[in-house]
Formats: structure tokens, C-alpha cells, sequence
């Protein structure tokens, strides 16, 4: 969890970045989610890890 970075933006936007800091090779992702104005709630979103540590 400590390697993942989520961000809601204006425009019904968000950005998530997840760095592998343990890897030399293939450790940096990045998705850029938009969602038509209006139609998600952005101040509800939340994110929950589980105990294996992934989304």
C-alpha cells in the first residue's frame, strides 16, 4: 500500500501510480481513470487494501 499513490481530480478524474521499489526492471505503473461529469460520486470514493496488501 505504501507504493501506491491515488489521486481524484476535478473533471471526474483519477490518477493511480504504483512504484515497485523492490524491482529493477518493470516496477513503475500508472493508470489515468475519467468518468463522464456528474455520474460518479468522487468525494465517496475510498480504497481498501486486503491483508495481501493488494487492491
Amino acid at each position: 500500500p505504501e507504493m501506491v499513490t491515488i489521486a481524484v481530480k476535478k473533471g471526474g478524474r483519477i490518477d493511480i501510480v504504483a512504484d515497485a521499489w523492490h524491482l529493477e526492471q518493470d516496477c513503475h505503473y500508472e493508470w489515468h481513470l475519467a468518468f463522464p461529469l456528474r455520474t460518479v460520486d468522487m468525494t465517496s470514493l475510498r480504497a481498501t487494501f486486503n491483508d495481501s496488501g493488494t487492491l
